[in-house]
């Protein structure tokens, strides 16, 4: 069955998707005194299937904050709401109620830079610009009869191929 996690998409014999972020860079044009900005050193695909690159959260600790994360199959940068209800998540999400920045738009066709804006009701929380390339990997594995077994994977930034082997 085929289905997908997060920046993953797994089949029965095959596996793609984004497995980290590097290049990231930030223009900030603005960000509230309350917030802070704060990119992960770590920028590899969780296990929940999420590739989550940086977060902008309140610098006393009070809700919201905003979670960057890579969207694979849409092919889109996310912005997610968090700590707050499912109600005003939905709001965030379509843009609603005074919520505004779930989708950043792609600005650059050429490579993925994306113009983030985060408003929540009056307040103006985020607005600047993103940058970053995504390491994509394929995974594919072949079984002829119930004899021989081979795999391969390619990334973009490496090609290997593993050795068959007697099943």
């Amino acid at each position: 069955m085929s289905s997908w996690k997060g920046a993953k998409f797994k089949g029965d014999n095959f596996e793609q998707g984004a497995e980290g972020a590097f290049n990231v860079s930030w223009q900030v044009c603005y960000c509230d005194k309350d917030y802070i900005l704060e990119e992960y050193k770590e920028r590899r695909t969780a296990p929940d299937g999420r590739l989550v690159i940086a977060e902008l959260r309140n610098k006393e600790g009070i809700p919201p904050s905003f979670l960057f994360r890579w969207d694979e199959k849409d092919d889109q940068l996310d912005v997610d709401i968090q700590g707050v209800s499912e109600t005003l998540v939905k709001y965030f999400k379509k843009g609603k109620g005074g919520y505004k920045g779930h989708y950043p738009p792609k600005v650059q066709s050429d490579g993925r830079v994306f113009e983030v804006d985060i408003h929540i009701p009056d307040k103006h929380i985020f607005c600047g610009y993103v940058k970053f390339n995504v390491h994509h990997m394929a995974k594919a594995a072949v079984s002829i009869g119930n004899k021989i077994s081979a795999g391969m994977k390619v990334t973009n930034k490496i090609k290997s191929i593993v050795k068959g082997k007697v099943v």
